[in-house]
């Protein structure tokens, strides 16, 4: 067997042992990671883009990197309350990040061009890629075949951060809305800096 044979059946090995990973075995408390990665993976082999997973202080994203605080993601599943719900919203939590990372969000906010685009970020650009991200996000829940329910619910609550940083949750809930268009809402992507090309960059939108 050539080495190229071999990379390639190790490759597939790999993204098996990912697949079999099951987001109902997720047990607040414990080491989750390999279900957080399993996640990831998926999200990179769907959309082209690459994402590395840290473990953090706070969940966020970085330049080419997802952090991750284990804490926290264990209270945003135990907001959900049924097995799909708490599926739903840590698939949405961690493709919220990785759409940072894949659309470049922190590049820009760091000054670098990323896919052609480059201006200067202002807070009221901040939310527009909260928006994005979350209108991406949630179309990820529905590809899987999950309810959305529990999305809106996180918007509705204590949870749900209260500052500059982010857009209000009347906002967040039309996001979610028009990730059941059939197709991807672009006027999301063009209020402030145009951010079209990052997404054109994605594969599968």
């Amino acid at each position: 067997m050539s080495l190229l044979s071999i990379i390639f059946v190790l490759g597939l090995s790999t993204f098996s042992a990912f697949a079999e990973v099951s987001v109902e075995s997720y047990v607040v408390g414990r080491n989750n990671r390999r279900i957080i990665q399993a996640l990831v993976t998926e999200l990179e082999q769907k959309h082209g883009i690459r994402a590395n997973v840290a473990y953090g202080a706070e969940i966020e994203a970085t330049i080419d990197k997802i952090s991750i605080n284990e804490k926290d993601l264990d209270k945003f599943w135990e907001f959900a309350k049924t097995p799909k719900d708490k599926e739903a919203f840590i698939r949405f939590i961690i493709a919220h990040e990785y759409f940072h990372v894949a659309l470049g969000h922190p590049d820009l906010a760091d000054g670098r061009k990323v896919a052609g685009v480059k201006d200067m970020v202002f807070m009221e650009d901040r939310r527009n890629f909260e928006r994005q991200v979350n209108h991406l996000a949630t179309r990820e829940v529905i590809a899987a075949g999950l309810p959305i329910d529990v999305i809106r619910d996180f918007f509705k609550s204590d949870l749900y951060p209260v500052n500059d940083h982010y857009p209000p949750a009347e906002e967040q809930l039309k996001v979610v809305e028009s990730a059941l268009l059939p197709s991807v809402d672009e006027s999301i992507f063009n209020e402030g800096i145009d951010c079209r090309p990052l997404l054109r960059r994605l594969a599968g939108f």
